[in-house]
């Protein structure tokens, strides 16, 4: 357990046995100009759509459940779906909740990313959200395979014209390993630096978000020789990731459930094509089962959203920076992916 972590079980310990604001006599209060920031609260963009990175405070498994289901003021006992009956819930009380934002509070580790409940709480600032085809409705024939077009029946989509090829394009593709870390850890952190508003992983950060784990993310490398004179020696010059998060489908004969993919970072240098990078990624997810994948019209997602036939969503997101001023931004600044 990190040292951190151990603060806050002292500090929620101390305020569930005295119902005050007391601490440990190991544990400084912060002083008040770190309550007062809290006012500063600020929304950096609104968006069209979902997505996720790193924040201080949150995580998959947080139980303030901001990067998962997300719990309002107004709701009772919400929390993470259960392993077993889709509508049991991990009940965290809103009570208890408070609690641990203000234990975290006190230890000035209260910032992140999240989506805000309204854009009254948030500048407005718009950003597209884009759905990966083929995604017909449930109820229509044929049922999968088949792209979004407008106006038209799914009998009068051509079924070719998303077909994606069988195999990879790119040279030295291949899923990422224990080993690439480092090297993927400098390439992202060289990438993500070009943009207004992006995170900043450190390595146990890049090993929790982005080492592959079946049905939860995917990540793939493009490994290529290194520098001459150094035998043996590699180099990454490309990444890609995605993350999985399907839906339940109510009330149908057949399909319970999509199973989604969401891009999460990715980075072309050197010869590698984003175009077929992501392409790849694309193939790669069709071949695992994949019934649809998202991107967000962030960083340089623009460059093959069109060409690869993605379509707009219809989503749309609030972000919002918990005790951080940040100005409008457009969606190419942007390189904050939540999840």
């Amino acid at each position: 357990m990190s040292e951190n972590s151990e603060k806050v079980d002292q500090v929620m310990k101390a305020t569930n046995d005295s119902g005050s604001n007391s601490l440990p006599n190991n544990t400084k209060k912060p002083k008040n100009k770190n309550r007062k920031n809290k006012k500063s609260k600020e929304l950096a963009n609104k968006s069209e759509g979902a997505g996720g990175g790193p924040t201080p405070c949150c995580g998959p498994d947080s139980p303030c459940g901001q990067s998962g289901n997300h719990l309002s003021e107004t709701d009772g006992a919400v929390g993470p779906a259960t392993d077993g009956d889709p509508n049991e819930m991990n009940a965290w009380t809103y009570n208890k909740l408070q609690d641990i934002k203000k234990a975290v509070e006190m230890l000035n580790l209260y910032q992140g990313s999240t989506a805000a409940k309204t854009p009254e709480d948030a500048l407005k600032k718009r950003y597209e959200f884009w759905d990966t085809q083929p995604v017909p409705k449930l109820d229509e024939v044929p049922e999968v395979n088949q792209e979004i077009e407008a106006n038209k029946s799914s009998e009068q989509i051509k079924p070719d014209s998303l077909n994606l090829p069988q195999d990879i394009k790119t040279l030295g593709f291949r899923k990422m390993q224990s080993k690439d870390v480092k090297k993927v850890q400098t390439l992202l952190a060289s990438y993500l630096n070009r943009f207004d508003l992006s995170p900043v992983f450190d390595f146990e950060e890049m090993v929790h978000w982005f080492t592959p784990k079946e049905d939860v993310v995917d990540s793939y490398v493009v490994e290529r020789p290194g520098k001459e004179g150094k035998k043996g020696a590699t180099e990454i010059i490309g990444f890609a990731s995605f993350y999985t998060l399907p839906s339940s489908v109510m009330h149908h004969p057949t399909y319970k459930s999509i199973k989604a993919a969401y891009a999460f970072y990715t980075v072309a240098s050197g010869d590698v094509s984003l175009h077929d990078l992501m392409q790849d990624v694309l193939t790669v997810a069709k071949n695992a089962g994949y019934d649809v994948f998202n991107a967000l019209d962030l960083m340089d997602n623009k460059e093959f959203l069109e060409k690869l036939k993605f379509g707009i969503g219809d989503g749309n997101l609030q972000y919002y920076l918990f005790n951080w001023k940040c100005p409008p931004l457009s969606s190419e600044k942007i390189a904050l992916v939540l999840q």
